[in-house]
């Protein structure tokens, strides 16, 4: 069953002598997780004449893939980047204006809130206080982040601390939370404050998924180079379409979002030499996944100059 994708090849292959050389194809395994794997196939014979048998070899190839996903979107982003810093500077200055306008008609007309005038202001306000957020997301994404200095991280306690922080609004809209560490001592080199922000969009975008009366699972691993931290919510889920652009930006399956959160997220992550991906099916749920380097690894990449990309 599992290899029933190349039931053709291998039949192909073992019938008529025919060989194959990079055929890729995806495959799922025992779990129904889809791998991208490559098919190589072969003759083993003696001078061509007698045929003692078939060489099949099967590379794995889903690491590579996601690589490549992420090279691409990161040129995405580089381009988007030169492009919104010159347009964000131009439309600060109009905007603060536009702000300071409507607070003064707001404060004019304090004491009558009931006027169209004081409404209209308001919602000028709104308005204009989201374009600001949009702006200042831009910019995030356009800045280089070399100013931020990288210092021994324990993901357990950014994780926890988080935790805490969102607990209340969990609580208040019967949303469970279930979380375990593997390890307490989980050491990564990074920059907390930027990592809170990539698992607190992560997480926000769960509650917000769910509604009310769901479940949130996080659990953090430890794997031989590296940590990873999945986050599972019983949301509707995000369809297969759908779900290989959400770390684009600009592209929100809310009809009220930037589109800038999972890509800013993305932008934190390969700065800290990671991986993120995310999986999902309709009406069961959503999975994010966070991998991370462990602090021997991640120093020995600066060390050498590499990184993800």
């Amino acid at each position: 069953n599992l290899l029933e994708p190349l039931k053709d090849k291998i039949a192909e292959t073992v019938n008529n002598n025919t060989t194959y050389d990079n055929y890729e194809c995806i495959i799922y395994d025992v779990n129904n997780i889809s791998h991208n794997i490559k098919y190589y196939s072969s003759i083993y014979s003696e001078n061509n004449d007698f045929t003692f048998g078939y060489i099949i070899v099967l590379q794995d190839i889903e690491y590579i893939k996601q690589l490549e996903i992420i090279l691409k979107r990161n040129e995405l982003l580089s381009s988007i980047g030169q492009m919104v810093t010159g347009i964000s500077h131009e439309l600060k200055n109009p905007i603060s204006i536009i702000h300071a306008a409507a607070e003064a008609i707001i404060f004019e007309h304090k004491n009558n809130k009931k006027s169209l005038e004081y409404n209209f202001a308001e919602d000028i306000l709104k308005t204009v206080n989201r374009m600001n957020d949009t702006i200042i997301n831009f910019l995030k994404l356009a800045i280089e982040q070399k100013d931020i200095n990288f210092s021994p991280v324990n993901l357990t306690d950014v994780l926890k601390d988080l935790l805490k922080l969102l607990k209340k609004d969990m609580q208040n809209k019967n949303i469970g939370l279930k979380f375990f560490f593997e390890s307490e001592q989980a050491m990564i080199l990074g920059h907390a404050p930027s990592l809170t922000q990539v698992f607190l969009n992560i997480i926000l975008n769960a509650v917000q998924a769910i509604k009310e009366n769901g479940l949130i699972t996080l659990l953090l691993c430890e794997q031989k180079d590296e940590y990873t931290i999945t986050i599972t919510d019983n949301g509707p889920g995000i369809t297969e379409e759908k779900i290989k652009h959400i770390f684009n930006p600009f592209y929100s399956t809310k009809s009220d979002g930037t589109g800038l959160g999972l890509s800013i997220s993305n932008e934190i992550i390969v700065k800290h030499f990671g991986r993120i991906w995310a999986t999902s099916e309709q009406n069961i749920g959503s999975n994010f996944f966070v991998a991370i380097p462990k602090i021997e690894v991640s120093e020995q990449i600066i060390k050498t100059g590499g990184g993800i990309i």
